[in-house]
């Protein structure tokens, strides 16, 4: 074989050699965006979900927020969601550190997408021209505290759920449930001692709120694992 052959030979192999390299590589930052997309899109109808459950409650309550004052707790709830779902799901790309590392996002998203999510509905409301509220019985510095630690609690057990070989969406939801209970319980403790006269609608219309973003976070995390790992064993 003369030295023109082998060289086209060479050529050859280092293109097979290479071209698996390559995807190899591509193929899990492809996975990374498809799951925070994907945990994106459910944030945002978690949002938009929870926002209907608490105008079902007003309705019950007789109690109906105007049309801008609507947009403006929709927006918050969706900010909210978003950020805090997608900050926990990122935690699931960082293999056997995936406990502290969604135990760690949750602390610090929670805190941060609580600020924020306040900040876009005061944004909202104002270019709604929708009148301030009354002012609220608990610090928002407390409310953001109590977010952390019960968001990185909830990070950092979903994590232990997500890296077992089988996972259940009924763990999940017990998880969320369980975590949001507790949270929605030390609220609202903590708002009777502060303003004793509160009313049981208000109350329960937190507590209902205080539980399912928890419960909702969770079952985001497990579909979007789940859808994970039959894209994995399809291909």
């Amino acid at each position: 074989m003369n030295r023109e052959g082998v060289q086209r030979i060479l050529a050859v192999d280092m293109t097979s050699e290479v071209r698996p390299g390559v995807s190899a590589i591509g193929a899990p930052v492809d996975r990374f965006w498809d799951r925070t997309l994907r945990v994106a899109w459910w944030s945002v109808a978690l949002g938009i979900g929870l926002e209907v459950v608490q105008l079902v409650l007003f309705a019950f309550q007789d109690r109906l927020p105007t049309v801008a004052q609507t947009v403006a707790e929709t927006a918050g709830k969706v900010s909210w969601s978003v950020l805090v779902c997608v900050s926990i799901s990122c935690g699931l790309a960082a293999g056997k550190a995936r406990p502290r590392a969604m135990g760690l996002l949750g602390a610090l998203s929670a805190p941060v997408g609580f600020a924020i999510a306040r900040s876009v509905h005061k944004s909202v409301g104002s270019a709604l021209s929708v009148a301030p509220g009354a002012a609220e019985a608990l610090s928002p510095f407390l409310l953001a505290g109590i977010k952390a630690v019960e968001y990185g609690a909830l990070g950092l057990v979903v994590a232990r759920l997500t890296s077992r070989p089988v996972i259940s969406l009924r763990s999940h939801l017990v998880v969320g449930l369980s975590i949001g209970a507790v949270t929605a319980l030390v609220v609202s403790v903590l708002l009777l001692r502060l303003r004793p006269d509160t009313r049981l609608a208000v109350l329960a219309t937190q507590a209902v709120a205080e539980v399912l973003f928890p419960i909702g976070c969770a079952a985001v995390i497990y579909v979007t694992e789940r859808a994970a790992r039959l894209a994995r064993r399809d291909s």
